[in-house]
């Protein structure tokens, strides 16, 4: 699936894969619901590295565990505490032709 990363070395996208782990937990978000066509806030409350799933708690009381990579989304910039990833958050859907 995600196996042969050399095709996504010369890709736009500067992160990899394991760039979206546990720094990210603390951080607030944005994620977009296609359906509601719309982008909903939250925080990164976990990460977890076997399922290499974040779980985000939105600011409705709703949560669900996401794999970031696989989902657009966008940091936001009222984080608290910014971190210095050295890293482009601006979260965009892997596409299967990579």
């Amino acid at each position: 699936m995600l196996e042969d990363n050399s095709s996504q070395k010369d890709s736009k996208r500067p992160c990899s894969i394991k760039d979206y782990g546990k720094e990210l937990v603390g951080d607030r978000i944005k994620v977009w619901w296609p359906l509601d066509e719309k982008f909903y806030e939250g925080v990164v409350s976990s990460f977890d590295p076997v399922e290499r799933k974040h779980k985000v708690v939105y600011d409705d009381g709703e949560a669900e565990k996401l794999r970031l990579h696989k989902e657009r989304w966008e940091m936001l910039e009222d984080n608290s505490t910014q971190k210095d990833h050295g890293l482009d958050f601006q979260g965009r859907a892997v596409s299967s032709a990579t």
